[in-house]
């Protein structure tokens, strides 16, 4: 049945800007403090206390909005949203309606092998509710540490077609943001989520009734969330009955989306200008400011300037932090593809998740490291083991390989001598290599390197061996 329908999604996401204090008040947004420990008499919404926006939330709204290609307004203005939760103290939020801060913008991105753009219809500053907590016992508990926290409302148009593709399009602008340090886009705190609208179609058909899915934390409560919704509508349009206009929440643990309520119209918030606040005149600095290299940008310069791999530089450029860690390692060594390798797969699989910010080797420690390998001073094998040691040491590859005289053996007479003393010691192997059984070249190496210590280069071993053996 689905294979007859149009899937339309569009998305309503709330990122909470990366700022030192609330969007109206000097009180701090440290996440974690002990409940109502960061309030005041304007995020508690006392009578008589005034607002007084923050200048840095302006800030990093305007580096979003600029990096979406939007249309930035240069006075725009604050509303009253008007309706009542518990977990709002005022009674109304404070957010922008008409002449909002920004409009018209749009990402790119690539899905299942296709150049994909959604646009953008506007972007908004406003505040953040409080945060309730539900007891067991029926209570419901409030914590405003939360209120007054600022947050950037980014509003799509409808140009999502599949779930999957809702998925890709927030990481991709999760990854944006991130380059921008506007906001860690920590999913788990709370930073960023997503509200999302969808309805169904047949092709040809008007536009189906919406429904909106509340509160999508993580990128599998979107994409899960959104093909049980769009399951679900497609079941009661072939069973004859209609989708009914509401705002439902996605059960994670049961995996289906639940009524929570009908869905509001503008007409119902009573919209109107936030008398206690002067419209907002940009600052012809906050559109001058320099934006840095974005992520599609450093990728393809990536392949285009080092040579990289298309899958390489995309995991190396995921993060802003990983890509310039790479670019600092790189400085003064010429195997840039071995240097890609070791952060693609040894850095970044030490750190399982984390951010390589909390990598304990620096970059001039691992370049160290890897310009001994360059320079022959070390084999492959022996700085593996190196960096495990570094790891577990804190100590730095120089100090490692002085107690431990992991030098790589130089001399090629040297190493010949030895060479010629296992084919002595061997001459079973030897007569089976003349016979057509090369694969016994792997043990004679082994031993050749167990003579060594491990310290010559199994390359060259294998060269001098090949050579003696079929002369």
């Amino acid at each position: 049945m689905a294979a007859d329908y149009e899937v339309i999604i569009g998305l309503e996401i709330h990122v909470e800007l990366d700022t030192q204090t609330k969007l109206f008040c000097g009180c701090s947004r440290e996440y974690g403090r002990d409940p109502n420990t960061q309030i005041c008499p304007v995020c508690l919404g006392y009578p008589g206390a005034l607002p007084v926006l923050n200048q840095e939330a302006v800030r990093k709204a305007v580096l979003a909005a600029r990096a979406l290609g939007a249309r930035i307004h240069r006075r725009s203005y604050f509303y009253r949203k008007n309706y009542f939760y518990p977990d709002l103290p005022k009674g109304y939020q404070i957010t922008q309606y008409t002449y909002s801060l920004a409009e018209e913008g749009a990402l790119e991105f690539e899905f299942e092998g296709q150049k994909r753009r959604v646009r953008i219809e506007r972007m908004n500053l406003e505040e953040e509710a409080a945060k309730s907590f539900h007891t067991d016992d029926g209570y419901t508990l409030l914590d405003f540490n939360r209120s007054g926290i600022p947050l950037l409302e980014i509003v799509t148009y409808p140009d999502l077609r599949s779930p999957a593709e809702a998925r890709t399009f927030f990481t991709r602008l999760r990854q944006l943001l991130r380059y921008l340090r506007i906001s860690p886009c920590d999913m788990e705190k709370g930073h960023l989520r997503a509200d999302a609208n969808i309805s169904v179609r047949k092709p040809g058909e008007p536009l189906g009734t919406k429904v909106e899915l509340k509160n999508l934390n993580s990128f599998k409560a979107l994409e899960e969330g959104l093909r049980y919704e769009v399951q679900r509508q497609i079941q009661l349009l072939e069973s004859g009955g209609r989708v009914v206009q509401e705002t439902r929440l996605f059960d994670e643990d049961e995996g289906v989306t639940r009524p929570m309520r009908t869905k509001e119209e503008a007409h119902d918030y009573r919209y109107f200008p936030e008398p206690d606040l002067l419209p907002l005149d940009l600052d012809p600095k906050f559109l001058e400011e320099p934006l840095p290299e974005l992520p599609d940008a450093k990728r393809e310069r990536f392949i285009r300037d080092y040579g990289l791999r298309p899958d390489v530089a995309e995991v190396l450029t995921l993060e802003r932090e990983t890509a310039e860690y790479f670019e600092a390692l790189i400085q003064g060594l010429t195997d840039i593809e071995q240097a890609a390798h070791w952060v693609a797969n040894r850095v970044l699989g030490h750190l399982k998740g984390q951010a390589i910010t909390a990598f304990p080797i620096r970059p001039e420690g691992l370049r160290e490291l890897l310009r001994l390998v360059e320079t022959r001073k070390i084999t492959l094998n022996k700085a593996k083991d190196v960096f495990e040691k570094m790891l577990d040491t804190g100590k730095s590859a120089a100090e490692i390989i002085e107690e431990e005289g992991a030098t790589v053996i130089a001399s090629e007479d040297v190493l010949q001598t030895i060479v010629d003393e296992v084919i002595r010691e061997n001459p079973e192997l030897v007569e089976k290599y003349r016979k057509g059984k090369t694969g016994v070249i792997g043990p004679l190496i082994g031993q050749v390197m167990k003579k060594t210590k491990g310290s010559a280069d199994p390359q060259v071993v294998r060269s001098l061996l090949v050579a003696r053996l079929e002369a």
